[in-house]
């Protein structure tokens, strides 16, 4: 589960920025509801934007806004110290994906 952060920008500029408290409050509600995998996105802070391993603890997804950072996953999503497997689709390693926006393309 991802919290992105809001940023005042383009035609939205008289709106406030999302406080990053209330990212970390959201996230911190979401574990204390059973949901393993949530971090926090569109800030800089690499402690909340990791997500974390399930079995043993440690960051299986390091990032720092939308850069990632660390990948520590196998290619079926299965995590390479303790081999849990992490929810979600894989499709082979993980590639670099920078800090350059790309098109979302819905439908054809």
């Amino acid at each position: 589960m991802h919290f992105t952060a809001f940023h005042p920008d383009r035609k939205m500029v008289e709106k406030p920025r999302a406080p990053t408290d209330t990212l970390h409050r959201v996230r911190e509600i979401a574990f204390g509801n059973g949901v393993y995998y949530a971090c926090t996105g569109n800030v800089h802070d690499q402690q909340d934007g990791a997500t974390f391993r399930h079995g043993c603890g440690a960051a299986v997804v390091a990032r720092d806004c939308y850069q990632i950072e660390a990948w520590d996953l196998d290619d079926t999503g299965h995590c390479v110290q303790c081999g849990t497997r992490c929810s979600g689709r894989f499709q082979g390693p993980a590639r670099d994906s920078g800090r350059r926006r790309r098109p979302v393309r819905l439908g054809e």
